[in-house]
């Protein structure tokens, strides 16, 4: 292309800060393979295209500019501005607040697909590892140490009780107000993690509640308070929710609130991760949208 351009060896040379004999060389080993002149070298005239070469030098920018366009899609997705998104969230996330979250992304990188997908803790783990997902939501603990963990937002928490409840009425609940009552926790394993974040705080403050139930979704939970077998507790995103013989409750200690992890297979942060991860600090911290934006790669929780 230099060559041809300039009509020259030498002046190509000069150009591409080499040597003459290096341009000539590669013209030659070219020429070989395809059996043809690209040049017609004349004294006095420099280098001439032949005709073989003018359709040769066509398809070789051609081959060009699609690499500059191929570095160009690499780049939008290693900077979070192009690709696939595979996120996967446990149901205790799947609030309002991860709805906010996720409008804001889709606002702001209409260019990215996004695939979400509902599943405990567990399995994200899993997930993560066999490269099934890209970031997983879930709520502590985090104990696998083949991944990668911070805080991405936290929430208060709700006590969701039976309308006839006794303490129903009440609107100013502390945590020992639950002494001695039936509460609803999810499953060890498969179940929302609210409640046994709840039930911890509860042990600290040496109150004693009858875990009658240990249910896999929050919907059964939800169901169960419906019918009066007990207390649920549930994240505070949920305040605004109306379910028919249903109230939402805050509760004393303030401190208690349920912190939402992100988590990500390895420390190589892909731009679409960081990106995702930046909208929903901005988006908690009520910044959005934010004044411009980066590729955020190097630590995305903590530039965030």
């Amino acid at each position: 292309m230099a060559a041809a351009e300039e009509s020259s060896f030498h002046r190509a040379a000069l150009r591409l800060n080499t040597n003459q004999s290096v341009i000539s060389k590669h013209v030659r080993d070219i020429e070989e393979e395809l059996g043809a002149d690209l040049f017609r070298r004349e004294p006095g005239h420099g280098a001439q295209l032949t005709e073989v070469g003018r359709v040769f030098l066509g398809d070789v920018r051609a081959m060009f500019d699609d690499l500059d366009r191929a570095k160009m899609a690499a780049l939008a997705v290693a900077n979070g501005r192009r690709g696939r998104l595979r996120l996967a969230a446990s149901e205790d996330v799947m609030t309002s607040t991860l709805a906010r979250i996720i409008s804001a992304y889709r606002d702001q990188w209409p260019e990215v697909h996004f695939d979400l997908r509902e599943l405990p803790a567990i399995a994200q783990i899993r997930a993560l590892q066999r490269g099934r997902i890209d970031l997983g939501l879930m709520l502590p603990p985090v104990e696998e140490a083949t991944v990668i963990s911070d805080v991405a937002w936290s929430d208060s928490l709700l006590a969701a009780l039976p309308e006839a409840h006794t303490l129903a009425g009440r609107a100013d609940l502390h945590g020992t107000d639950f002494d001695g009552h039936d509460v609803i926790v999810g499953h060890p394993e498969r179940g929302p993690r609210c409640g046994r974040h709840v039930l911890d705080l509860l042990d600290a403050l040496h109150v004693n509640v009858r875990i009658v139930a240990e249910v896999e979704h929050l919907q059964t939970a939800l169901m169960l308070v419906q019918s009066g077998t007990g207390i649920a507790f549930v994240p505070g995103a949920l305040v605004d929710v109306s379910i028919a013989g249903i109230v939402f409750r805050p509760f004393a200690p303030a401190t208690g609130r349920v912190v939402v992890h992100a988590v990500w297979p390895d420390a190589a942060t892909s731009g679409l991760v960081a990106q995702f991860l930046r909208v929903a600090h901005a988006v908690m911290a009520c910044k959005w949208p934010p004044q411009g934006h980066g590729n955020g790669t190097k630590n995305p929780i903590r530039s965030a």
